[in-house]
């Protein structure tokens, strides 16, 4: 799949403001050049900028994917489909050891402080949990993303590229932003499309 080897090549993080930017500079100027028109919607405070392709008030079918990437985490991103079960623990065992370590430095915390050892212990278990999450999950930047969601995207493009104009006019190609964030790019986009995307034909 060329799109999945060029955008991983030219725009393998799209993170940042300046990233993401990039990457819709790129993504429009691949479809513009096959003909198609395309826009960028965006909620009304312009956070979340969803690249829009063909007419989704009369697509018959929606192809979409979130082109924003993921942080780094040390912990391993394991997804088991198959076993809903052993990926909460997964999440769990995340959650405890997280929990387990900022429990020990507010333990350390009122064993050293002067201040009451309920003060101590708080302020300890609060300052080593955040900084623990802004260590493990917001700090470092996730160069090895094809799979989340690099795949995605260019799986979309080629579609796109692969589709008879006719088809084409049949179908609207979405491209959303910050699902990573909460899945706020599709929430943006259904606001805005809510009463043609729940109508029936």
């Amino acid at each position: 799949m060329a799109y999945l080897d060029e955008i991983d090549k030219l725009h393998p993080v799209r993170r940042s403001s300046a990233e993401k930017e990039a990457f819709r500079a790129f993504a429009r100027d691949s479809f513009e050049k096959l003909g198609a028109n395309t826009k960028c919607e965006a909620d009304k405070n312009g956070k979340h900028k969803n690249l829009v392709v063909g007419d989704v008030e009369s697509a018959k079918i929606i192809f979409t994917a979130h082109y924003d990437t993921p942080m780094a985490s040390i912990f391993p991103n394991l997804m088991l489909p198959r076993s809903p079960i052993l990926f909460w623990l997964y999440q769990f065992l995340i959650i405890f050891i997280i929990l387990g370590i900022s429990f020990l430095f507010g333990y350390v915390a009122t064993l050293i402080s002067e201040s009451s050892a309920e003060s101590a212990f708080f302020a300890g278990f609060l300052v080593t949990y955040y900084l623990l999450y802004f260590l493990l999950f917001r700090t470092f930047k996730n160069r090895r993303n094809r799979n989340d969601n690099t795949s995605g995207v260019a799986t979309v493009m080629e579609i796109y590229a692969r589709l008879s104009d006719e088809d084409r006019r049949k179908c609207a190609f979405v491209l959303f932003d910050n699902e990573e964030k909460g899945k706020l790019g599709s929430k943006t986009f259904f606001s805005m499309h809510k009463e043609s995307l729940i109508s029936t034909p």
